[in-house]
């Protein structure tokens, strides 16, 4: 499944609530959750060089309008949410197999190299544990801490000290803390891009997804209605070609005709001539004989 190309610059976001719509539950197919990880792996990937992936807002903001050109609806917070499940998974995962005592190698379930693979970016110090069990990834308390505040323009990680132990335990509470906020949060929030600094309570601006949709669909039914033109044109023209054509035939069998006509006025003169000289051949040969 090929992923677009997509637009993570920044724009302005604006949260606006209204309490009366409630999230609806949404279901994850496989292709629409490898679509999503080959998303966010493009974006870590383009940026990976500078270090600088922008707001995580605006990226799930741009996953979802990505999905919607490959005709999965899917908002923003949706994709966050589905992000973050299949991290805490793999985490969980993670843990069972490498708790008190234990070391052994987790059971791999379905994308979780693509996550693993994504935690390296999310989190640079998350590292791969060794075949022999023995692992040095280790995190902050302050792991998360960009994923709780507003900044629209910032998402480095601090740098992390502990054990692969506490990294994936304190990463799992981080993320059910963050869940947890999410869950309440998704019930009235909505995501308007509006380039005003402050939006009155009495009017909401139309989104800038929905105002994109609605410029291609004007863009697309603009095509159609030339392109339909064109065609009519063309039927028009090809029906007055056709027309003549018609014309000239029709001429052309009138013209055979009046031919037809002609060469048989033509023979029947000439056998009228014929007649008459034979009758005059006759007469001056009668003429002769009587002279004699």
């Amino acid at each position: 499944m090929d992923v677009e190309g997509v637009d993570f610059g920044s724009h302005g976001i604006i949260y606006v609530t209204q309490e009366k719509e409630k999230p609806t539950v949404t279901e994850w197919t496989n292709s629409a959750t490898e679509l999503l990880l080959k998303i966010l792996k493009k974006h870590y990937q383009t940026h990976s060089n500078d270090g600088k992936f922008g707001s995580k807002r605006l990226l799930y903001e741009n996953c979802s309008i990505a999905m919607k050109k490959k005709g999965l609806r899917y908002t923003a917070p949706q994709c966050e949410n589905k992000w973050k499940s299949l991290k805490r998974r793999f985490l969980t995962n993670k843990r069972s197999a490498t708790g008190k005592g234990k070391r052994r190698i987790p059971r791999k379930q379905m994308f979780d190299d693509e996550i693993e693979f994504l935690l390296q970016y999310v989190h640079p110090q998350f590292k791969k544990e060794p075949e022999d069990g023995n692992s040095t990834g280790g995190f902050d308390e302050e792991m998360d801490q960009d994923e709780e505040n507003h900044e629209e323009n910032e998402m480095d990680e601090p740098k992390y000290t502990q054990t692969d132990e506490e990294f994936v335990q304190r990463m799992l509470k981080g993320s059910d803390d963050e869940d947890q906020k999410d869950n309440v949060l998704a019930e009235n929030i909505h995501y308007v891009v509006s380039p005003q600094p402050k939006l009155e309570a009495s009017s909401v601006e139309t989104p800038k997804v929905d105002n994109l949709i609605v410029n291609e669909v004007k863009e697309l039914t603009n095509v159609m209605r030339n392109s339909m033109t064109a065609n009519t044109d063309l039927l028009k023209s090809h029906g007055a070609s056709y027309e003549q054509i018609l014309v000239c035939m029709d001429s052309l069998d009138r013209k055979a005709d009046e031919r037809i006509e002609i060469e048989k006025k033509m023979l029947e003169q000439k056998k009228i001539q014929n007649t008459l000289l034979a009758k005059i051949v006759q007469r001056l040969s009668a003429n002769n004989g009587s002279f004699n």
